[in-house]
Parts: structure tokens; sequence; C-alpha cells
């Protein structure tokens, strides 16, 4: 994806008609989406600056109209590769009756999301008492989502983007059960883009090579937990409870993540990992600096009130929180505060906030910054950033210098700043194991997961002659290994592993074939990326895992990463054994190994001026 011309962004102010003092709200043009909800307009109904955000903060100035306030140093492009506006604000009465047609399935296929996605991940992170927490019922009801405006926008690449707006508001009935009491969810508000990329246009059928669905940034999700008063011996459980589901909304559709689509065959270039998961442009390095005038969240019956402050950063399906500064309203944080951010998009928004850490209990927030995309963070590198008092937008209440280096990918490392990178193929799956496949790399305390992997052309023996495990053969046979361990090690028959070392591979084609009654050939083809310093990834250990449709491990491999560093061109090796307990029919436990294309490598970064 290339980077896209910069233009003035116009947020307009949507403001209730007839009201009186409605607070405004101020909106991307580009996505749609608000950009904060604060009074804009003073007693003659002319429109102000928001309160506290000085005249030379830049990115904002005011339009001499009434109803647009613009943000200068930005892109129009929600995605780098598009560059001229086709259509906008179409009529979507069509779209928005064929849902109301659906709503009824769709309900019942998020039934089951909640049940065998998200049940497992909220038990996951509950305490041990909690662990038995499932959802009781869970239905959005009879009202469907608005659909629209839409946006189309052709891009330099070649392709389409539609940016198409969601509204969904409803009564619903969602009820939480913990087994010691039940939490219900009466109402549910989401609001967000959704972006649908046409890929690789062509000149045949299907002329459109597949779709990319997904969120530039974490949909608005507001709901009510009821009934929290039962669990007061379980401090914190809400804002838990909170943070998976948003956790698995953005593990599902938030850039990088991805819903893809694909229409055209491979023979036509179209490939399930051109769809699965975009490139990163570059990546961004945030310092936590200083705070000045923070809110008091700490009252005391002695001197003045204080807050023991830290920061709290999300960038799309990521999230990054500095390290506590105890009693103070003026915090200053060290140079090993710091994180690093993945960057798709220029127009992706970081979400800043100012938390008080409250022990026993939840964490208040105390200062919420504005909205700053991607393409503006020079702007505002180690400037006073403007907080707002989290129930009262107009009010300021503090402010917040953060550090942003912004830094682009390089071939050679040739700083500390290096990228890791995971990249997966196909995983040899033995059809015991079930017929679903991820990988998960946990490296340092950042894990990232690929999307499922994808059974090649329907065939069970697909793979039976690739060359991953005509590799795999002879690489033990070159170790003098005997056929029984080589059939142990690969799930293969002794007459398939001597079919492969006298040349005749191609009878394992046949369907009497072990392997072909053993084995399914998933393609995962993905990558995982994570940012860090060459210092630190030296002395770590990457730990990889497969898991299951239901999120559980099935086989793992633990990857010294200073053997990376030491490898020529810093890549490793292009398979991988993992391994995996099993028990044979005799009961005798015993561990075997699932082959997979996965090659580890480091790429440099370098510092860039911006995105």
């Amino acid at each position: 994806m290339g980077n896209a011309d910069s233009v003035d962004r116009v947020c307009c102010v949507d403001k209730e008609k007839g009201s009186r003092r409605k607070p405004a709200r101020f909106y991307e043009p580009a996505t749609g989406t608000a950009c904060s909800e604060i009074d804009g307009h003073d007693a003659d109904g002319k429109l102000q600056r928001p309160r506290g955000l000085r005249a030379d903060l830049p990115g904002w100035t005011v339009d001499a109209g009434p109803t647009a306030v613009h943000s200068r140093n930005s892109s129009a492009s929600c995605d780098p590769g598009r560059d001229a506006s086709i259509s906008e604000g179409q009529s979507l009465n069509w779209l928005n009756e064929m849902v109301k047609e659906l709503w009824p399935r769709v309900n019942k296929a998020l039934q089951k999301y909640m049940h065998e996605d998200v049940t497992p991940m909220l038990q996951q992170q509950l305490p041990a008492t909690l662990k038995k927490t499932f959802f009781e019922t869970f239905t959005l009801g009879d009202v469907t989502p608005v659909l629209g405006p839409v946006k189309v926008f052709r891009r330099s690449s070649g392709g389409l983007q539609l940016i198409l707006g969601i509204n969904y508001q409803s009564e619903v009935a969602i009820k939480l059960s913990t087994g010691h009491v039940s939490l219900g969810i009466n109402s549910v508000r989401l609001t967000g883009d959704l972006h649908i990329c046409l890929e690789h246009l062509m000149d045949e059928a299907p002329v459109i090579g597949g779709l990319m669905l997904y969120f530039l940034d974490p949909p608005e999700l507001d709901y009510k937990l009821e009934g929290l008063g039962g669990l007061v011996a379980f401090p914190g459980l809400g804002c838990m409870i909170r943070n998976t589901i948003d956790s698995a909304i953005a593990n599902a559709l938030v850039l990088p993540n991805c819903c893809p689509v694909p229409f055209a065959s491979e023979n036509q270039g179209v490939s399930l990992s051109l769809l699965n998961q975009p490139k990163p442009l570059g990546v961004l390095r945030l310092h936590a600096v200083r705070a000045f005038d923070l809110l008091a969240a700490d009252i005391q019956l002695i001197g003045a009130g204080t807050s023991d402050p830290y920061v709290r950063v999300k960038l799309a399906d990521d999230k990054w929180r500095s390290s506590t500064r105890k009693k103070t309203l003026n915090p200053v944080w060290g140079g090993g505060d710091y994180c690093f951010f993945l960057v798709y998009n220029r127009e992706q928004k970081l979400s800043i906030d100012v938390f008080d850490e409250d022990f026993g209990k939840s964490d208040d927030r105390i200062g919420r910054a504005i909205g700053i995309t991607v393409g503006d963070v020079v702007a505002y590198s180690e400037r006073p950033i403007p907080l707002f008092h989290p129930t009262d937008p107009q009010r300021q209440c503090g402010t917040l210098e953060l550090k942003f280096i912004c830094m682009s990918l390089s071939t050679e490392p040739i700083s500390d700043e290096v990228i890791v990178t995971v990249k997966v193929g196909e995983v040899l799956l033995p059809k015991a194991l079930g017929e679903e496949v991820a990988l998960s790399a946990t490296l340092g305390s950042r894990k990232r997961e690929t999307p499922w992997g994808v059974q090649r052309q329907g065939e069970v023996y697909a793979s039976a002659v690739t060359q991953t495990l005509r590799d795999v053969v002879q690489r033990c046979k070159a170790e003098s290994l005997s056929i029984e361990k080589i059939t142990r090690i690969t799930g293969l028959g002794a007459d398939d592993v001597t079919s492969i070392l006298n040349g005749t591979g191609d009878t394992l084609r046949q369907p009497s074939s072990k392997l072909a009654r053993t084995l399914l050939s998933m393609q995962v083809d993905s990558s995982l990326y994570f940012p860090s310093a060459r210092s630190v990834v030296g002395k770590e250990v990457m730990a990889l895992a497969l898991i299951d449709g239901k999120g559980k491990e099935i086989a793992n491999y633990h990857l010294h990463m200073a053997s990376i560093l030491s490898a020529p061109h810093l890549v490793g090796p292009q398979t991988v054994n993992f391994s995996y307990r099993s028990v044979d029919v005799m009961g005798i436990v015993q561990w075997d190994e699932i082959v997979a294309q996965v090659q580890v490598s480091i790429l440099g970064l370098q510092l860039n001026s911006g995105f």
C-alpha cells in the first residue's frame, strides 16, 4: 500500500435541530466517526474551539463558516492506497431491508461466537472462583443495525474501497452467569465504520479477486452491566468483562485483523495470504514523558488531594500502559517508559487516557486526550496535549506530553530497533487433532495469533508430496534414523517413508496412503510482527504454539532468538516440528510431531520523518 496525498480533513458538526445547547459531535469525514462530543457553540450559536484546546496546538483551526472545524497535517485517506472519491452518502434502503431478512440468522451466528469463542477467553482471564462463568442467554433482539452512509473510493493500487457506516441501538437480552450471581445487559449501542476493500480486480470472471473486511479503529460499544452489586467480593470484574469483549471484537475485525473473502483461485494470482493480513507501513515508538495539573482522584483528610497516575494508550488491536507514579499530580516518567505500535494506516487513531491506580477496585480515568491520528503524531511530539475531564468533555484537566518516533521497515538492521517477523504457511495437521488450526506466537509480554488455516482444495491428501515433508524425511535419514523412528516423527506409514526415500513419492497420492487418511494440509498463509530492540530480542525465547478451533494449545515449539541473530541474513529455518503429546491404542503416552512451514526472521527499522 502506498502513501496518500496530504489534504485537509474536515470535521463536520452534527447538531440536533431544534435543541438548545445540544452538545455537538465532531466527525472525521474520512471515517465518519466522532472525534469528540463537546458543546461546540456559544450563546449566539457560533462554533467555538473546544475549551482548553490551545490556539497554537498543531492540527486544529476554526473555519470561517459556523459548521466546520478543519484538521491540518493529515490525510483524507483511510487507506494509503486510496486516491479518488467516487461516491458518497448514497441511500442504502435496499441493504437495510436485506439485513432485516438476514438478522435472525446473524443473531444465531453471534450467539455461537459468544458461546464458543468469547466465553473461553472470558473464563481464561477470570479468577479461579469464576472460571465457570458463561452466557446463559444471548439475543440481540429484533432491532437491526442501520447501515449507511457509504463512501466509495478508487485506490491507486487498482482496487476499490467502501466505507460503510454502522449504527446499532437496541434493547437486548444478554445474561451472564458466574455461578454466584447473574449479570444482565439490557441495551447495547455500537457505532463504527466498516471498511470493505475490493482487491485484485481482473478482466475475467469473477472480476473481483477477493474482499477484505475490517474496522480501521475499534467500533464504539456502549452497554451497562446490571447486577454487579452482588459481586462486591470481585472488584474490577466489570472492567475485566468489558476488556474481554473489546478484545474479542479487536482480535476479529480491527486492522490488522480482517475477514478475507477470496473469490478467484490461486491460479488467477489470488492467494489467501494477500487477503489475510496487510503488511505494516512501519512502527511507532511512543514514550511517556510527563504530565501537569492532573485531577486529584484520591482525597485526603489532611493536605491536598493527589493521584497515582499512569498512561494507557490503544491503537487498533494493541494496547500499552506506562508505569505508575505514586502520589503526584505532575508525574515524570523515565526513558524506559515506552512501547512499540505497529502502524498499518495513516488514519488509525490513538486512544490516549490517564488513569489513577486504585488497589482493590477499578482504576479511575482522570483525563482523556483528543483523538490523534497516526499521520499527525509528529506535530504532537513533546508538546502539551490537553486532557479533558472523563464526565465533562468541556473541562480541561491538565496536559500530557508524549514523544513519538516514526520508523519504517528496512531489510537490514541499522540500529538497535528491529522487527521480528513470523511467517506461517502450510501446517500438516493430523486429522485426529481436529480440522481447525492457527498459530500463536509469544515474544516477551506480547502475544499474537494468525487467522484460522483453510484446508487446501478440500483434499485430505493435498500435501502428500509437498517438498517440506520430503525434506523432513530425507533429513531424518541423513541423521541415520530408522524408518520406524521416521514414521513416528512424520506420522507417515512405513510404505510412505520408503516411497519418498526411493523417489516414488507420487504413489502417496493414492487414497490408500496412510498420509491421505491421517494428515490435513491447512493453509494459514499469514505473518505476525513483533517490534522490539535487538539487545532485548537476543535474550528472549519465542514460544510458538498451534491452537485448535477452541483456542486450546495442541502442540508447541520454543525458539531461542539468539540463534536467529546469529543466522545468515537473520533468517531461521523454513520448517518447524511442533511437539505434541499423544496416546496410542495401547494407552502408551508418547511425543509426536507436527510439521509446519514457519519461518522466523529479523528485519531492521530506520527513523522516518512520519507516516
